[in-house]
């Protein structure tokens, strides 16, 4: 009994495709088994190989365009990377503005509290208000002690002969826009 020998196809070479040499039994095998087959069977496997070749070209096309998808996400993702990190550092640096703006803001209003001259604003210390207002009596307390007393009995400057410290005192609470001193002062003048 023969064995037929099994019909290898032969691989169609397709654009861009390897090559793929085969040994020349197999092709001769190939041959005289196609040279066999009748017409209609030569033409459907001609049909099939073509259908097959459409396949793998199509599966080569898929290919590429997803490796060049997968590029262009990864492009795109660094691009929104850069984007997030940009808009991310703008919102710190925002975040930083308006904390040194509530900071400024909280050094005025313990500044007018403590009496002091708006000047003195940016040398108190601390991050918190009660830490403001410490370090304010602190500093109103050091600016009383050392503010020179001006002595100036000078009848042509409205001052009509008064003593000195009352002068001085009512000058001061006047010129540093102290209301709640020359509140008191007004008070002991009118007694």
């Amino acid at each position: 009994m023969d064995t037929p020998t099994p019909a290898v196809e032969p691989v169609v070479p397709v654009e861009g495709a390897p090559v793929v040499e085969q040994a020349p039994a197999v092709v001769d095998a190939q041959a005289e088994s196609m040279d066999a087959l009748p017409d209609w069977a030569k033409k459907h496997i001609k049909e099939l190989r073509g259908e097959s070749a459409k396949y793998r070209k199509t599966a080569k096309e898929i290919e590429v365009a997803q490796t060049e998808a997968q590029r262009k996400t990864a492009e795109e993702q660094g691009e929104f990377k850069k984007l997030y990190e940009a808009a991310l550092a703008e919102k710190q640096q925002l975040a930083a503005q308006v904390l040194e703006a509530q900071q400024r803001e909280m050094r005025n209003k313990v500044t007018k509290a403590a009496g002091l001259p708006d000047e003195f604003a940016e040398r108190l210390k601390g991050d918190t208000e009660e830490a403001m207002v410490d370090d304010a009596k602190a500093l109103a307390a050091l600016w009383k002690k050392t503010s020179p007393q001006k002595v100036n009995n000078d009848a042509a400057n409205g001052t009509g002969g008064k003593a000195p410290s009352t002068v001085d005192t009512v000058g001061a609470a006047k010129r540093f826009n102290l209301p709640n001193a020359q509140r008191v002062l007004a008070n002991k003048a009118g007694n």
